[in-house]
């Protein structure tokens, strides 16, 4: 299989009926310069002044412990948030972002374990890893109020693979916050 499977952007878009891609970038363009910054959104998003970026739910389950003293384990009833969206990599195949960007929930507090998951929304073959950190709370020590998601596009051959669309979904622990 040829190692430059990707060297073309691997973008996959819903063709827009009856507007012109030309028209679009454009839009696209000058969206972008009101905006202050470069829109990484398809042709379908910018034609809409709203779009869904993420979804979310809370559900009840609990976490298992194990004891570093004792050789048993317990559980705990815990509220676990399971939450999905959609990103694009960038030029170098990488996106980078917080989990707080993709819920509704401004005040968080969130602890392992993490359960993270992307798919390449592409016909091109594609590969993608994924990295988290959780992100401390200056405010609480101890604790972290965000999760940073890293996700990393591949081509078959091992080279980054740019402008990717991603899937992703991702699962933990979610803290309750008494104020």
């Amino acid at each position: 299989m040829d190692n430059n499977t990707n060297a073309e952007p691997t973008t996959e878009q819903a063709v827009v009926p009856g507007i012109d891609p030309a028209t679009l970038a454009d839009l696209k363009r000058q969206v972008g310069e009101l905006t202050s910054g470069e829109l990484p959104l398809t042709d379908q998003q910018i034609i809409n002044l709203f779009y869904p970026v993420g979804a979310q739910t809370y559900t009840d389950g609990s976490v298992t412990f194990r004891s570093i003293i004792w050789p048993r384990k317990f559980c705990r009833d815990a509220s676990l948030l399971d939450a999905t969206g959609q990103v694009a990599t960038d030029g170098t195949g990488t996106v980078t972002f917080l989990l707080s960007n993709f819920i509704c929930s401004t005040v968080n507090s969130f602890q392992a374990p993490v359960n993270l998951l992307a798919t390449p929304f592409s016909t091109r073959p594609v590969y993608v890893t994924t990295q988290y950190n959780l992100v401390p709370n200056p405010a609480a020590p101890g604790s972290f109020n965000d999760l940073e998601i890293t996700l990393m596009a591949w081509s078959p051959g091992g080279t980054p693979a740019p402008e990717v669309v991603i899937d992703w979904r991702c699962r933990l622990v979610s803290v309750p916050i008494i104020l």
